[in-house]
């Protein structure tokens, strides 16, 4: 335990009942390119059989590392010293073998990013199996099928013998993270460590894996380390909280107590930045399309299918929107409601199958492929995975530079200049412009897909969850850099997000879309405090407040709601 930090919970003199997992002194070093980075300093945490812990902290305060280090996956370039248990068995003085039967069969993780995590050659059913076959040996082929069928169907994921043969690409964010809580419990640890496991899901999918926690941990007594930024699952599913900062421990302690009174400085600056769902000061009176504004983007009636023909399958179905100059519409609805369809479709990546969409006047069914590419210098998207999306071949220098490159705009000195102003804009600074993306944490790598997207100042900005992966102050920094960017160059933003509390925050127009319709739309003020449809409700119902009181309140409300 480091100086200062209120220890609450740790392991306890003379008890007979061993942690499930008892970390203490914990340091871990990287060394590389000559250098030594200290990412883990002294940290001393234990969980309790059935407990849930969340361990929270800004990127690169060592809270991955630490879990990491737990598991044994971290890479030859780290120094690890201290002591690991898992119950009896020392984690840090164990070999190889023993490792790999331990790793799957008394500890799983639920990682960062699904669709990094999973294989995107192997189906579904195949690798929820391999985790099965690997620890239970002696299982049939048809009762690890029928075991695979179990545990996806405890996951909450619906028709699961479909599953089987579906790819990982072929399933929602939200699924893919269920496939993965699957793989970690199928053996039914000890322990499981989520890292970061409800970031980029929406609302309603985000309360369903929390109650999923929730119900595994009542069932079979499993402990939790939930490694997150986001202060409303904290209050929501922890026992118990640890904070890191720079590798450190500063402040651990009951939810509710760290809630209420939380005594060092910088649990109180996360507690604070965290936005919250509240009602605009005014609302805002300025209609879908500006007086003297016209549309930036202007989608009627839009449909997109996918598929072979003759089995079509229509994502999008009747959405239609404007967006001026300055302004920023929220698209909200929950994982395979059609918002990211719209988005992508808007910038002219998928062709509608009805409906037209114009950008800055331009309808784009009309203009010819080189047309497309010359209006597509005025748009700009930031994706979802900003892992997926950045080149892991290129430093962010190359990749931040590469659309000016590809347009012909300016020349390598200004490039470079260019490179390091918008760098500095989402607060990461010209340092980082010779690294490769494996050499940033997720919100680091979010932060560096933003400042690719704004280097060429476009006109219409879509931002498919731009903000899903930050920690809560480096993303209040982020959306008053968005906003002040906004004010000084007056893009038009389409904002597809599942995080409320933002739209609430910066958009004059909400628009919830479920199953490829829109079902409501308005003012943020009306949409989310007054709203008119069922399932407007239950989404604003399921967003996680940083409010562990009023959490639990909700919950039960929701419980008693369920109840015949």
């Amino acid at each position: 335990m480091t100086g200062g930090a209120r220890e609450v919970g740790g392991p306890r003199a003379g008890s007979e009942r061993l942690p499930v997992l008892d970390i203490a002194g914990l340091s871990v070093d990287f060394v590389g390119r000559g250098q030594v980075t200290h990412a883990v300093r002294s940290v001393s945490i234990a969980v309790e059989r059935g407990e849930i812990l969340a361990l929270v902290g800004e990127s690169g305060s060592g809270k991955s590392v630490t879990a990491m280090a737990a598991m044994r996956l971290l890479p030859p370039t780290a120094r690890v010293s201290g002591s690991i248990r898992l119950g009896e068995v020392d984690l840090a003085a164990s070999g190889a073998p023993d490792i790999r039967s331990i790793r799957g069969s008394r500890i799983g993780m639920v990682f960062q990013d699904p669709m990094r995590a999973l294989n995107p050659v192997f189906t579904v059913g195949w690798q929820v199996a391999e985790t099965i076959r690997l620890h239970q040996p002696g299982l049939s082929r048809a009762e690890r099928t029928a075991g695979v069928l179990d545990v996806l169907e405890r996951a909450g994921i619906p028709e699961p013998r479909r599953r089987l043969e579906q790819y990982p690409h072929e399933l929602s964010g939200g699924l893919r993270q269920r496939v993965m809580i699957a793989m970690a419990v199928a053996n039914e640890p000890e322990l499981v460590i989520a890292d970061e496991a409800t970031t980029a899901l929406d609302v309603t999918v985000q309360a369903e894996i929390l109650e999923l926690f929730r119900e595994l941990r009542e069932r079979t007594g499993m402990a939790l380390v939930v490694i997150t930024h986001n202060m409303g699952v904290v209050a929501d599913v922890a026992d118990r909280v640890v904070v890191m900062r720079a590798g450190e421990v500063v402040e651990q302690a009951p939810v509710e107590a760290l809630f209420a009174q939380p005594e060092h400085a910088y649990t109180r600056e996360l507690l604070s930045a965290v936005p919250r769902l509240s009602r605009p000061r005014a609302t805002p009176a300025e209609p879908v399309r500006a007086e003297g504004r016209p549309a930036v983007l202007e989608i009627r009636d839009l449909a997109v299918e996918f598929g072979p023909r003759g089995r079509r399958f229509r994502a999008v179905d009747g959405v239609s929107l404007q967006i001026a100059a300055g302004q920023v519409v929220g698209l909200v609805g929950e994982s395979g409601s059609g918002k990211s369809t719209v988005g992508r479709a808007a910038v002219g990546l998928y062709p509608p199958a009805a409906g037209s969409i114009s950008v800055l006047g331009h309808d784009l069914a009309r203009l010819s492929r080189r047309e497309l590419q010359r209006l597509r210098r005025s748009c700009a998207l930031v994706l979802q995975d900003p892992a997926s999306s950045l080149d892991p071949r290129m430093t962010l220098r190359q990749s931040i530079a590469e659309p000016m490159a590809i347009n012909g705009v300016g020349r390598r000195s200004s490039r470079e200049r260019r490179v390091a102003e918008v760098l500095d804009m989402v607060r990461l600074g010209a340092g980082f412009a010779g690294r490769y993306p494996h050499e940033l944490s997720g919100g680091q790598l979010q932060r560096a897909s933003i400042a690719r997207a704004l280097v060429l100042e476009p006109r219409l900005l879509v931002a498919d969850e731009p903000t899903s992966a930050l920690d809560v102050s480096v993303q209040a920094s982020v959306l008053e850099v968005f906003l002040d960017l906004q004010r000084e160059i007056g893009f038009a933003c389409l904002f597809i997000t599942h995080d409320l509390a933002v739209v609430s925050m910066l958009a004059s127009e909400v628009i919830i879309m479920s199953q490829g319709r829109v079902v409501e739309t308005g003012a943020p003020g009306s949409v989310l405090f007054e709203p008119r449809e069922e399932y407007t409700r239950r989404l604003v119902g399921a967003a996680p407040v940083p409010d562990p009181v009023e959490q639990r309140r909700r919950r039960r409300e929701r419980i008693a709601s369920l109840r015949p």
